[in-house]
C-alpha cells in the first residue's frame, strides 16, 4: 500500500527507528502513533502547499525532507551535516538516482533516515503526463529504491510529486 504525500511537510522526525521496522502488529498499537512516532496512514495526504490539513507538530519542532537524491556528492554532505546535528530527515529519491548509485540508497537508510520515493525520472510535467505514465513513473521509482536498499525491505509508503505537480487520477492510484 502506498499513501500518497506532497509537501515540504512530512513525516514526523524519526528519532527511534525508520518506519521500515514499524512494528507489524498495529492491532496492538494506537494506528496514529507508536515510539512517539506519527503514523503515515494517521496523515495520507498533507502539506499546507496543496491541502488544509497538516501534521500536528510540537511547538518548534521541524521536519526536514531532501528531494531528488541520491547524488553522492550532495547526498553526503547532507548527511555529514545531519550526523553532526544529531537529526533525522526523509529522503525522497528518484529511482533513476538510485539505479546509478545504490550505495547512497543505503547509507541514507543505514545512517537511520527514512527512505522514500519520487518517481523514476522525476517528470517536472507529471500533472500532465497520461495516467498510465504516471503510474509507472510511481510503481518504477519504488521498484529502482526497493531493489538499491538490497535488504528485502521496502521503501516508507508514501511518495513525492516532482514538482508537486498531481492530478486527481495520480492521487486515487498513489493512494
Amino acid at each position: 500500500e502506498l499513501l500518497f504525500l506532497m509537501s515540504e511537510e512530512n513525516i514526523r522526525l524519526q528519532l527511534q527507528q525508520p518506519w521500515m521496522k514499524f512494528g507489524t502488529d498495529a492491532s496492538s498499537q494506537d494506528p496514529t502513533t507508536a515510539q512517539g512516532m506519527t503514523h503515515p496512514r494517521a496523515y495520507p495526504v498533507i502539506g499546507t502547499m496543496q491541502y488544509a490539513k497538516t501534521l500536528p507538530l510540537a511547538d518548534r519542532e521541524v521536519v526536514l525532507t531532501f528531494d531528488d537524491g541520491p547524488l553522492p556528492k550532495y547526498s553526503n554532505q547532507i548527511l555529514d551535516i545531519l550526523a553532526a546535528h544529531c537529526a533525522k530527515a526523509t529522503f525522497f529519491l528518484v529511482g533513476r538516482q538510485a539505479d546509478a548509485h545504490p550505495e547512497g540508497v543505503r547509507k541514507v537508510r543505514d545512517a537511520g533516515h527514512t527512505v522514500a520515493t519520487h518517481s523514476q525520472n522525476h517528470p517536472t510535467g507529471m500533472d500532465r503526463l497520461p495516467l498510465d505514465r504516471s503510474r509507472q513513473e510511481i510503481e518504477q521509482g519504488l521498484a529502482s529504491v526497493t531493489a538499491a536498499l538490497a535488504d528485502g525491505t521496502a521503501p516508507a509508503p508514501f511518495v513525492r510529486m516532482p514538482g508537486l505537480r498531481t492530478n486527481d487520477g495520480i492521487e486515487e492510484f498513489a493512494r
